[in-house]
């Protein structure tokens, strides 16, 4: 086995060592491909898909863009506009848009390959069920809540009535998703049941340390944290903390999300030392794998103002608080809900 194909292997069992190697040997497994077999060979097509992972793993996500991008260009050539494989392309470049916060161009991918998924799948099959969720998360993070609602529930409709069935991992993962619109919506029973129901499932079919039982974890968790069930909340957080830490590796956006969501936790409880460890931690992976004006950038530096006014450290908050606005402004404009709720803590905190 050559070195190139060893460190792929490390990257496919999690060796967290292995992303960096697998890169490595991935580029140059590209670059030979490329030259041996030419750039549209099954062999040249599978390495960019591999390479793309791998960055993304890494959270470089910006770096995966221009690879996804050609895979979607190539497979158009290959097999033609409405074939699966170039609707795979196409949406898989359309949820690294939506992670770097360029949601009207992820929408733009989204929406073509629910028209694709239509023609050859069907209105009512798994496939475009997919599609439709990744719509609807871009559209709740536009601020477009009514649309998301309905994306939502039609996928979660259709894969309970599919062959997978009502306890199903995919019908978890849509449970969760509509859970997470009505969590910020403020549709608590609601919320709550989706995500009991979701965690059942995966805990069942999955067992406790599986990812998407770390999902479902770290969503029930943020709401019990909501209620104020506190014990619950911690408890379900740390344990989600674990999983995305086994599975994303230490480093990774991802599990700077679950990192804030833990750090709020202790913030409610005036565990403030640990708070503050955990948010500084997360601002710094986020800054080093999303870049500094991202959405979730912004939601860890405004998390950090809260807790610099939390302890009275008023100087701090008011910093904090302007880069969070400046960023919330840059990228979703004016009139977005997000921004409103920066520019309202931010004059709270001047006594307005």
């Amino acid at each position: 086995m050559t070195m190139y194909n060893k460190g792929l292997l490390r990257f496919r069992f999690y060796d967290p060592k292995a992303p960096t190697e697998a890169a490595a040997a991935a580029e140059t497994l590209l670059k030979l491909y490329e030259k041996v077999k030419g750039p549209r060979h099954s062999y040249t097509v599978t390495n960019l898909n591999n390479l793309a992972a791998i960055y993304q793993s890494m959270g470089l996500y910006e770096k995966s863009v221009p690879i996804i991008t050609r895979l979607v260009e190539t497979h158009r050539s290959i097999d033609g506009p409405h074939h699966s494989r170039t609707a795979t392309a196409i949406q898989n470049l359309g949820i690294v848009y939506r992670t770097l916060g360029r949601f009207e161009e992820a929408s733009e991918q989204f929406q073509e390959v629910v028209k694709i998924r239509e023609l050859i799948d069907g209105p009512d099959h798994p496939n475009t069920a997919a599609t439709l969720a990744s719509l609807a998360k871009n559209r709740q993070l536009q601020g477009r809540y009514s649309e998301a609602e309905d994306y939502f529930t039609r996928a979660l409709t259709i894969y309970e009535n599919s062959q997978y069935g009502p306890e199903h991992p995919f019908t978890a993962t849509a449970l969760n998703n509509l859970a997470g619109l009505y969590t910020f919506q403020r549709r608590y029973p609601e919320a709550e049941s989706f995500l009991r129901r979701s965690l059942s499932i995966n805990e069942k079919v999955h067992g406790p340390d599986h990812l998407q039982t770390g999902i479902s974890q770290a969503s029930l968790g943020n709401l019990c944290r909501v209620l104020g069930k506190n014990d619950e909340a911690e408890n379900l957080l740390k344990r989600a903390l674990k999983v995305y830490r086994t599975s994303y590796g230490p480093d990774h956006p991802q599990t700077a999300l679950i990192m804030d969501s833990l750090a709020i936790m202790y913030v409610k409880v005036s565990r403030f030392e640990e708070a503050a460890g955990l948010l500084q931690d997360a601002l710094k992976i986020k800054r080093a794998t999303l870049g500094e004006d991202h959405p979730e950038t912004a939601s860890s530096i405004h998390n950090l103002a809260d807790l610099f006014r939390k302890i009275e450290f008023y100087d701090e908050a008011e910093d904090y608080y302007k880069q969070a606005l400046l960023i919330t402004r840059t990228l979703h404009g004016d009139t977005h809900p997000s921004t409103t709720v920066a520019e309202i803590n931010l004059a709270s905190l001047y006594g307005y």
